[in-house]
């Protein structure tokens, strides 16, 4: 956990937000659009705890709120920054409508969440494997945030499927893994799912390897 979470963003035992500012202020005009955190909600298999969070839903409240306000403080009048909320992988474990409910419910300290913005510009998403995921998280995650009455933007981070016979390294043939020609029948299907629940912009994750013939898990598109 980071500390000082708690404290003003101003604060300079608030360290996630002073790092955060550093940040934005360093690479501000190059990169307008941060994603908070990384999958809170992928969880472990053998203990069902987050492997990527070791707080609660209030403490990430506090992270975001951080960050929000630091990225947007970072950037001078007449720019704009973005701070988007938790990059979610699943759905079922995602952290976006207990974050939602917490604000709603006013249970944050100074009642500040609705002039910011609640804190939040949009949701990203990961959309891999199955290409009706392009389509169902998007409108999931629509639907929770209408119930709050809110309508931010949505984009597909990572779209892909791991071929299992790239010839740069072949792969067990395990579930969600495809062929190839599967691979690149997946990529049309994704982005044409997507489109269809309105998602602002989708990317492929990775479109090349970094390493060629050292690792076939970020095997590019055909």
């Amino acid at each position: 956990m980071p500390k000082g979470l708690d404290k003003p963003i101003e604060d300079r035992d608030n360290a996630w937000a002073q790092f955060i500012g550093k940040l934005a202020t360093k690479y501000r005009g190059k990169v307008d659009t941060w994603i908070v955190w990384n999958e809170p909600d992928l969880l472990a298999e053998d203990t069902g705890e987050s492997r990527t969070w070791a707080g609660s839903v209030e403490d990430f409240w506090s992270l975001q709120k951080s960050a929000y306000l630091a990225v947007k403080r970072a950037n001078p009048p007449g720019e704009s920054a973005d701070a988007w909320a938790i990059r979610t992988r699943h759905t079922k474990e995602a952290m976006l409508e207990p974050f939602l409910e917490l604000l709603a419910r006013g249970r944050q300290r100074d009642g500040t969440a609705p002039q910011n913005n609640w804190y939040f510009d949009g949701v990203p998403s990961t959309p891999y494997a199955n290409p009706l995921n392009s389509f169902a998280k998007p409108e999931i995650y629509r639907r929770i945030m209408a119930r709050y009455g809110l309508k931010k933007e949505i984009w597909n981070l990572e779209s892909n499927a791991v071929p299992w016979d790239d010839p740069v390294g072949l792969l067990p043939r395990e579930p969600w893994r495809v062929t190839m020609d599967q691979q690149a029948s997946y990529i049309i299907q994704s982005f044409a799912s997507g489109w269809r629940p309105g998602v602002e912009r989708m990317s492929v994750y990775k479109m090349r390897d970094e390493f060629p013939g050292k690792t076939a898990r970020t095997s590019a598109c055909p």
